[in-house]
C-alpha cells in the first residue's frame, strides 16, 4: 500500500484548530481583577513571537494540558490519560520573548487538576484555593492588547468550577448558553488566518467488500497523518458513504476502521446521509423491489448505528435527537465562527423550516450547508426531488437557503463528476455551490479547502492520497468570499476605515469625529447587549454620512461606501436581534 503523504503545493503552517479549550478548577469563582493593560502599539516582536501552536489535550475528568510541544501532548495522550485530542487552540511562544509574559501552569494539591494564569492576582487566587505553582511556565503570551493578536477569554462555570477559555464571539455564547460566567480576559494570543477543511466525495464503490484496497481508511489515516501540515479544522463527507446496506452491514463494517480512525484524530467531522445510506437501495443499488421507497428513503437506523451523533463533535442542535440526518456542528477557525448544517437529501418541508431557523438564530457565523444533492453535473440547480424524495433543491434554496446573509458555501455530491455555481442571497451574499461527486472506483479523491481569512479567500484542490495524483480539473479558486465577522469587528473595522480616510485627506476630520461618535454609541450599546440601540446609532451614522459628506465624486464614492457599510452592518444588527427570538425547540 503507498504511504500516505501531503502534496508538495501549498503547504499551510499547522497551526491553529479550534480555539475552545478548557480545565477544571476545584474549588470558587472568582473574577479576575481590573482588565489586562491595553496597548496601542503592537511592537513587532511580539506580534511576530507568538507563532508557536499551544496544543490542547483533556483526560476523563475534563483535566487539560496545554503545551507547545506537539511529542508532550502526544505522549500524555498515550500514556497519561490525555485520550481527547483537541487539537491546537491558539498560538504563543514557547520561550521568553520580548513583549511576553509567562502563562503559569499551577497544579491542585489534592485533585492533581491543572489551572493556568498569566496575571498575578489571578494566580494568587488560585494558590488561595489550593493550587501550586510549577516551576516552569506553560507558554509566553501578552499582558497588554495589540491589534495583531486575539483576546483569549476566561468563564468560570460555578457548578463545578471549570474554567474554559474561548477566542471567537461564539464560542464565548456557546460556554455561556452551557452555565458559564465570563470572567474576563486572561492574556492575548495570536490567531492562525490560514486552515483547512477536507470534503469527502460519494465514496459508495470505495467500500465494497470485494475491493482489495481500503482507500476509504487509507484516505483517513492520511488525513490523520497530515493534521498539522494541512492545518486541518473540520472534515466532512457529502454523503452515500456506502453503496447498499446488507444484513450484516458488510459495507458499514469496512468503513468503520476509517471512521476509527478519524475519531481519534479529535478533528471535528460530520457525514451527510446519501440515497445509497438510507434503506432506498438494495443490493446492487436500485431500489428496493415492491417496497415503499420514498418512506425507506428516511430510514437511516443502520447508518446512525455506525456513524451517529456519538461521531460527531460540537454537536449543537438535531431536528431529531440521537439521530444526524438532520443537524449541525459549529467549529472555530481563522479567527471567525463557522456552523455546518447537514439536511437531508431532497428534504421534507418541516426540515425546510427548521433549517430556516437554524440560520436565524446563528448571524454571525459563516454556514456551510452540506446536502447529498443541490447542483447537478453541469453546475445548475437540481430541479426535482429525484422521484422519491420530498422537496427539490430548487424549493430547498428558495424557501430557507437564500433567504440568510450568513450562508456561504453548499456541498453536494451525489451526480456528475464536480461542479461550481456562484450563487447569490437575498441580502447580497455570496454564495460557492460545489459539487464534488467524482465516484473513483480505484482510488480515494479528497477534497482540501484551504480558507486565508485576511485575504478574504479560499484555494481548493482535489489530491488522491492513494496514487499521491491530482485531479487537475477540480482545483477552485475563490477571491472576495465576504466571511462574517461579528457586529463589534465591524465596528471597529469601520472606525479604521473613518481614520484611513482622514490620513489620506479623502474625508474632513470634524465630519469623521461627528461619524465616529455614532460609532462609539454602537459599540457600548453592542457591549450593553442592546441590538436595537446599536441599530439605531448605525443608521444615524448612515444619515449623517448622507448628510455631511458631500462635494466632488470622490466625496460621493466616499459616502456611498460609508453608507453602504452602515447599512451591511445594520442588516446583520437587525438579524441579530431576530435571533434572540428564534424557537430552536
Amino acid at each position: 500500500m503507498p504511504t500516505p503523504h501531503l502534496p508538495t503545493a501549498s503547504r499551510p503552517p499547522g497551526r491553529a484548530r479550534r480555539i475552545a479549550l478548557g480545565t477544571a478548577l476545584a474549588t470558587g469563582l472568582l473574577a479576575l481583577p481590573a482588565p489586562l493593560a491595553l496597548a496601542a502599539d503592537a511592537p513587532a516582536d511580539v506580534c511576530a513571537a507568538l507563532d508557536d501552536a499551544v496544543h490542547l489535550r483533556l483526560d476523563a475528568r475534563g483535566d487539560s494540558l496545554l503545551t507547545t510541544s506537539r511529542a508532550e501532548a502526544d505522549a500524555a495522550q498515550a500514556t497519561r490519560g490525555y485520550t481527547d485530542d483537541d487539537g491546537v487552540v491558539f498560538l504563543a511562544a514557547a520561550t521568553a520573548a520580548d513583549g511576553a509574559a509567562p502563562v503559569r501552569t499551577l497544579v491542585h494539591g489534592q485533585t492533581g487538576r491543572t489551572a493556568y494564569a498569566l496575571d498575578a492576582t489571578r494566580i494568587a487566587q488560585l494558590q488561595q484555593q489550593g493550587y501550586a505553582l510549577t516551576e516552569a511556565p506553560a507558554f509566553y503570551a501578552s499582558a497588554t492588547e495589540h491589534g495583531c493578536l486575539d483576546a483569549v477569554h476566561e468563564l468560570v462555570r460555578e457548578s463545578d468550577g471549570q474554567q474554559r477559555f474561548a477566542v471567537t464571539k461564539g464560542q464565548r455564547k456557546e460556554l455561556e448558553a452551557d452555565g458559564f460566567r465570563y470572567v474576563g480576559v486572561a492574556f492575548w494570543s495570536g490567531t492562525d488566518r490560514r486552515f483547512s477543511i477536507a470534503v469527502i466525495p460519494d465514496t459508495q464503490h470505495e467500500v465494497h467488500v470485494n475491493k482489495v484496497n481500503n482507500v476509504f481508511t487509507h484516505r483517513a489515516q492520511w488525513l490523520a497523518d497530515n493534521e498539522d501540515a494541512l492545518d486541518l479544522r473540520y472534515i466532512t463527507h457529502t454523503g452515500d458513504v456506502v453503496d447498499w446496506d446488507t444484513p450484516d452491514h458488510e459495507q458499514y463494517e469496512k468503513a468503520k476502521p476509517g471512521v476509527d480512525i478519524l475519531d481519534r484524530t479529535g478533528i471535528p467531522f460530520s457525514f451527510a446521509i446519501g440515497n445509497h445510506d438510507t434503506m432506498a437501495t438494495d443490493v446492487g443499488g436500485s431500489a428496493r423491489p415492491g417496497q415503499d421507497t420514498r418512506a425507506n428513503q428516511r430510514i437511516t437506523d443502520t447508518f446512525n448505528a455506525y456513524f451517529g451523533v456519538d461521531h460527531v463533535e460540537n454537536l449543537r442542535g438535531a431536528f431529531q435527537p440521537g439521530k444526524v440526518d438532520n443537524m449541525y456542528t459549529t467549529f472555530a477557525a481563522g479567527g471567525v465562527d463557522w456552523l455546518v448544517l447537514h439536511l437531508e437529501l431532497w428534504p421534507r418541508t418541516e426540515m425546510i423550516r427548521w433549517a430556516d431557523r437554524v440560520l436565524a438564530a446563528h448571524p454571525e457565523h459563516n454556514v456551510i450547508v452540506n446536502t447529498h444533492s443541490f447542483l447537478t453535473g453541469d453546475g445548475s440547480v437540481y430541479q426535482t426531488n429525484g422521484g422519491y424524495g420530498a422537496n427539490s433543491p430548487q424549493f430547498l434554496w428558495d424557501q430557507a437557503l437564500k433567504r440568510h446573509a450568513n450562508v456561504r458555501f453548499i456541498l453536494s455530491g451525489h451526480t456528475g463528476q464536480w461542479a461550481y455555481r456562484a450563487m447569490t442571497g437575498d441580502k447580497g451574499n455570496k454564495v460557492a455551490a460545489i459539487n464534488t461527486t467524482l465516484h473513483d472506483r480505484t482510488e480515494n479523491p479528497t477534497r482540501i479547502v484551504q480558507f486565508d481569512t485576511t485575504a478574504d479567500a479560499m484555494t481548493s484542490y482535489v489530491y488522491r492520497p492513494w496514487s499521491g495524483t491530482y485531479v487537475t480539473t477540480a482545483a477552485l479558486d475563490l477571491e472576495a468570499l465576504d466571511l462574517v465577522v461579528p457586529a463589534e469587528q465591524r465596528v471597529a473595522r469601520l472606525t479604521s476605515r473613518l481614520g484611513s480616510l482622514v490620513e489620506a485627506g479623502r474625508l474632513a476630520p470634524h465630519v469623521a469625529a461627528s461619524l465616529q461618535e455614532r460609532l462609539d454609541r454602537a459599540a457600548r450599546m453592542l457591549d450593553a447587549g442592546s441590538e436595537q440601540r446599536a441599530l439605531a446609532a448605525v443608521e444615524q451614522f448612515a444619515a449623517r454620512a448622507h448628510n455631511q459628506v458631500k462635494g466632488d465624486a470622490d466625496d460621493v464614492a466616499v459616502r456611498g461606501e460609508l453608507v453602504a457599510a452602515a447599512g451591511s452592518l445594520g442588516e446583520l444588527l437587525s438579524a441579530m436581534d431576530v435571533a434572540e427570538t428564534v424557537d430552536l425547540g
